[in-house]
């Protein structure tokens, strides 16, 4: 017995709660192009963004993330290694 296809978005999101911040107004315009608006980033944008993310994801966790680790602490079932991976990856 075959089943009829049913349609289903790939990777369905659910909202977006990431805590975004403006690095730079510079290195962005927007131009007209054949009579439509288009977005001009210049190769200094992208330079600018790349050592910010390096630096970000070197030293900076989100925030949801760093509450899940935090709860292990207090999480009366966790494990004492639980505990020690959890504190380590606060501590980095």
């Amino acid at each position: 017995m075959t089943q009829t296809f049913q349609y289903q978005e790939p990777f369905p999101l659910g909202p977006d709660t990431t805590k975004y911040r403006l690095l730079t107004r510079e290195y962005v315009s927007v131009k007209s192009f054949e009579g439509k608006p288009m977005l001009k980033v210049e190769p200094a944008a992208l330079t600018l963004l790349a050592n910010q993310a390096f630096h970000d994801i070197n030293f900076f966790m989100r925030t949801a993330h760093l509450e899940q680790v935090a709860a292990i602490l207090s999480d009366g079932e966790a494990s004492a290694n639980d505990r020690a991976v959890a504190l380590a990856m606060l501590r980095n």
